[in-house]
């Protein structure tokens, strides 16, 4: 029942080549959360970081919500906004501003861990990426790169607002876990912008086994793989890709990422259950 709240937080960015070579990418650490409210922050230079999620007799494990996340410019290190470890069950992601972040969303489970009924919605990332690599090791969000042997079943990502640095693009949009090993199921993955990525904007890069995995009504944009989504192994069973488009967003301009006028993005999402404006949702964080 913990709650963090209206802080203003500043770090100095991290610039190491890995967590703890001189320091880490995160302004507070978190462990064995159940019910942890994070909201209201402004945090700069840095993310959030918490290890063992669980919901026990709370409605969430971790409700992290209407912060701002930001660095001064792009950087060559790896520097998430939120980073969620082990095992994760019940945790909302929602309302948050996050800007030159490498990782929006990062998931570092180990082997034998689950991340299961997450919810991330009406987010905005923008200018994600790195200074090397062509980004790699940078995403919007990310499921376990590197590991093996975990489960992910239960997750919903839905009308954010994901945008790479067309100078420092991202490898991937989504990845849905580089494990050789292990389950992943029952994905939504609706309403989103996804922009500039070089190398998928959604991928699967193991060969691990996916079924009931739903992509429908994004907005997938000048990505590599011709915007399709990528699975290098079994293609999943159960498995909708529908109503997705390819079009410029046409955001109001380079700092305000709504929708203007015109926008191809407008009425055409996928009524998930949040309020809306117009015959149907606008993809996207924001309803025009």
């Amino acid at each position: 029942g913990l709650k963090i709240y209206n802080n203003k937080l500043t770090k100095i960015p991290f610039s190491g080549a890995y967590g703890g070579d001189g320091g880490w990418d995160f302004a507070v650490e978190m462990f064995w959360d159940e019910g942890t409210e994070f909201y209201g922050n402004e945090v700069r230079g840095a993310g959030f970081d918490t290890n063992f999620q669980y919901k026990g007799s709370y409605p969430y494990s971790v409700w992290i919500h209407d912060n701002t996340f930001t660095l001064p410019s792009a950087m060559a290190s790896s520097n998430a906004a939120i980073t969620l470890e082990f095992d994760t069950d019940g945790a909302i992601v929602e309302n948050n501003v996050i800007d030159k972040m490498s990782n929006c969303v990062l998931f570092t489970p180990r082997p034998g861990n689950k991340i299961s009924n997450v919810v991330i919605r009406k987010n905005v990332c923008t200018h994600v990426g790195k200074t090397t690599g062509n980004g790699s090791n940078a995403s919007f969000i990310i499921l376990g790169p590197g590991e093996s042997n975990f489960n992910i079943e239960g997750l919903d990502i839905l009308n954010n607002t994901f945008v790479a640095d067309p100078n420092n693009r991202p490898w991937w949009g989504i990845e849905l876990g580089g494990q050789s090993t292990g389950t992943v199921k029952n994905i939504a993955i609706k309403n989103n912008i996804l922009a500039h990525t070089l190398a998928g904007a959604i991928v699967q890069g193991g060969g691990v086994t996916m079924s009931s995995v739903n992509i429908s009504n994004n907005d997938l944009f000048d990505n590599t793989q011709s915007n399709d989504p990528v699975f290098t192994g079994p293609q999943p069973t159960g498995y909708t890709y529908a109503n997705n488009i390819h079009g410029d967003p046409l955001f109001v301009s380079d700092t305000d990422y709504q929708l203007k006028s015109g926008s191809p993005a407008i009425d055409k999402g996928v009524d998930v259950g949040l309020p809306f404006k117009g015959s149907a949702p606008d993809i996207g964080y924001a309803e025009r």
